[in-house]
């Protein structure tokens, strides 16, 4: 769909000017259905260890060459081969090396054979992304951040030892939406927050994409009208790439880059819908998005991040959308679904189903 003759049926909702592409939601008209197979080359499916201390949360997937950490309240790693469970990473506290509540952001880092780790504070605790190694132990030392983030999205590079950060800034409370420094805490250049505050609200969202080389971040501020994606590359200004234009009324939305088109999911009550727009053509639609290399079942987009579409789904959630599409599947898609509605039991652990996106 995204590149074939289909698309040329569609008409064209996207302007540009310069860098930005601009979508008006009201003057769409098409829906389509578009898979994950156009923009993934194939998938894997892990089975996360069934354990008493193993057991996740349906929650953001991070991941590695060889490893899958998930969780919210509770970060869990994995092997990502085999599904293994390794341990915790970190545990939920107001001590050295524990976070607060959750964890709003992680990266996996194989190179330094670091995690890093963002999550909530408790009065008093410092703004830190918290460093633990391989296994899940906590390093003895984070990285200081050199503005505030009550929920934050980042890139850590420990080669140039640099981190770039975006934040849901607070009104009042942070002077800075994004930021680049060292890893001993200095501040090097920032954009300050401006028209981007937010109201101090923790429904609100900060969201990065990383499914290319560029730090694509957003803002999502319930209470205003919907803003722009955004790529920082340090310095102190942002480049705007994409937005939607609902006018003067309020739509809830998270926008998402994919390598040659962008999408936003938007809240057309009573039900969340997605927009794409091709980068190029400009052409777009509403559509649904299907999981073609299991039937086709429908997806959110959210599943898309740091390069891959990955997915944690609860066996039982997964059964009641692929036994339905079981006897029609052939194929490939037929012996997957066999493979999981006769190997997966309704009570194990999640399924993660990873897939690279293509180049």
């Amino acid at each position: 769909m995204s590149c074939g003759s289909e698309q040329k049926k569609l008409s064209v909702i996207g302007t540009r000017s310069g860098d930005l592409i601009t979508v008006k939601p009201y003057e769409v008209k098409d829906t389509v259905d578009i898979n994950i197979s156009d923009f993934v080359e194939d998938i894997e499916i892990v089975r996360l260890e069934t354990s008493k201390g193993a057991l996740a949360q349906p929650a953001p997937v991070y991941l590695s060459d060889n490893y899958i950490l998930t969780g919210i309240v509770e970060m869990k790693l994995f092997e990502r081969k085999t599904g293994k469970f390794i341990g915790n990473v970190g545990y939920r506290g107001r001590g050295p090396g524990e976070y607060y509540v959750s964890i709003y952001y992680a990266q996996i880092d194989e190179k330094s054979s670091n995690i890093y780790m963002l999550g909530g504070l408790s009065v008093g605790q410092k703004q830190e992304i918290l460093v633990y190694d391989l296994s899940g132990k906590w390093r003895g030392e984070n990285i200081p951040l050199a503005s505030n983030a009550p929920k934050g999205v980042f890139s850590v590079d420990t080669d140039n030892n640099r981190l770039r950060i975006a934040v849901l800034p607070f009104d009042g409370e942070c002077d800075y939406v994004a930021w680049e420094q060292d890893l001993e805490g200095s501040m090097i250049s920032g954009v300050k927050s401006n028209h981007l505050g937010a109201y101090s609200d923790y429904s609100n969202e900060v969201t990065k994409t990383a499914n290319n080389s560029n730090f694509a971040f957003s803002v999502f501020d319930m209470g205003k009208v919907a803003d722009t994606l955004y790529y920082y590359e340090g310095g102190n200004k942002l480049k705007p790439i994409f937005n939607i234009d609902n006018g003067a009324k309020k739509i809830y939305h998270f926008y998402f880059e994919l390598p040659n088109m962008f999408l936003a999911t938007v809240n057309t009550k009573p039900k969340w819908s997605t927009i794409f727009v091709d980068k190029e053509t400009l052409r777009g639609a509403w559509c649904r998005l299907r999981n073609d290399f299991l039937g086709g079942y429908q997806l959110p987009i959210d599943y898309f991040s740091g390069g891959y579409y990955a997915q944690s789904i609860e066996p039982a959630l997964l059964f009641e959308r692929l036994e339905p599409l079981r006897e029609k599947a052939t194929g490939k898609a037929r012996e997957r679904i066999d493979y999981i509605l006769d190997n997966v039991k309704e009570d194990d652990n999640n399924v993660v189903i990873i897939g690279k996106l293509k180049k």
